[in-house]
């Protein structure tokens, strides 16, 4: 028999939009999506899941749940297409989001759980499927599906372990462990200009990937990065745009180039040729992106997700910040994700790696920083 769940549903309640037939603001009550967020919708929504600790004057849950209640319903009108549905057109060929007119028609669920989680082990541990299990799930096998979903619930006393194939560790640069480590790449690269952290990062994670996992050889590893490209469209982007805005970017280098002496700087010169070339033509390769990624040898890919610049740690629900945030689902073996870390300047870079890797990764990945504080994993 599987084992009894980690997380259980409690509640699920609707937050809806109010009704009266008022005009929305727009874009109104269909939303077309741009081919840029078409590419998204089959593949697995974004799952984050943010830890708070509990605040000294510590509130009933209920109090908890009501007040996160109150505050979506006051927030949900001004981001309205986030309540409706995900729908196809058979006819046009079209994905929109939609929002019928009614009571209740148009609404988020927010779904109240309890866990026998450890709260101190969640935020010091990756475990993939407790912080599965503690985001909503939001099935898109067939549409129309639901936008968004949240999920609240409160810590309690216990924990479980789970065998897992991947290992996850949590790493935290300090802001002065980044800019050594930009300094030292322009240095490699024979420049006064340093990189942007996110090209900076993202060549780091390649190299020690590839290295830890042993590629030596000829073939090809491919790092593959989102690039953001609202300033770069034209005509440009409006203002009120809410979709997506990003372009797939592929950068490939050989084993043996990535473990040679050279493979940092060359990591780097090839991450920022892909950025370059997506600021030149952000849609000039969008045909071919999904093919390009399929095209990719299994095991030879590595994922390098986020932003340094995402401010995942000023999300603040009136308890304070995070104690920590990741994503509910790394399931890459060589996967990296960035977001801005805890500390101003620092970054954090959540990485899943073959269990039998994560030693080897972990020496190489925090040694070109000056041994970067890391959070242990089992």
């Amino acid at each position: 028999m599987p084992p009894p769940p980690m997380v259980r549903l409690r509640k699920t309640s609707a937050i809806a939009l109010p009704a009266g037939g008022l005009p929305l603001p727009e874009p109104g009550r269909r939303v077309p999506l741009s081919p840029f967020d078409a590419y998204w919708v089959t593949l697995p929504p974004v799952r984050r899941v943010f830890l708070y600790r509990s605040p000294p004057s510590l509130l009933p849950f209920t109090d908890v749940v009501a007040a996160l209640r109150s505050s979506l319903e006051r927030v949900l009108p001004a981001f309205h297409p986030f309540a409706g549905v995900l729908t196809s057109s058979p006819d046009s060929q079209e994905l929109s989001i939609v929002l019928p007119d009614g009571e209740g028609a148009c609404s988020v669920a927010l779904i109240e759980a309890e866990t026998d989680l450890e709260f101190d082990r969640l935020v010091e541990e990756y475990d993939e499927e407790a912080l599965r299990q503690l985001a909503p799930d939001i099935r898109r096998d067939e549409l129309p599906a639901p936008v968004m979903a949240a999920q609240v619930g409160p810590k309690q006393d216990a924990a479980r372990e789970r065998e897992r194939h991947l290992s996850r560790r949590t790493f935290t640069f300090a802001a002065s462990a980044v800019q050594r480590l930009k300094q030292r790449l322009a240095a490699a690269v024979n420049t006064c200009m340093p990189p942007s952290t996110f090209a900076a990062m993202a060549a780091h994670g390649w190299v020690s990937i590839a290295r830890a996992r042993g590629f030596t050889d000829d073939a090809l590893v491919f790092a593959v990065f989102l690039a953001d490209c609202r300033a770069h469209m034209s005509p440009p982007v409006p203002g009120a745009y809410v979709g997506n805005c990003l372009a797939l970017c592929t950068a490939s280098l050989s084993g043996s180039q990535l473990a040679g002496p050279d493979g940092p700087p060359m990591a780097l010169l090839a991450i920022q040729e892909a950025v370059a070339e997506v600021k030149r033509d952000p849609l000039g390769d969008r045909v071919r992106w999904c093919t390009k990624f399929a095209a990719i040898p299994p095991g030879r890919a590595v994922i390098l997700a986020g932003s340094p610049w995402f401010p995942a740690y000023g999300v603040d629900f009136g308890f304070g910040r995070p104690a920590r945030v990741e994503l509910a689902s790394m399931n890459h073996d060589g996967e990296m994700v960035l977001v801005a870390g805890r500390e101003r300047g620092s970054v954090q870079a959540s990485v899943a790696i073959a269990a039998d890797k994560m030693t080897v990764f972990r020496g190489m990945f925090e040694l070109e920083c000056d041994r970067a504080s890391a959070m242990p994993v089992s």
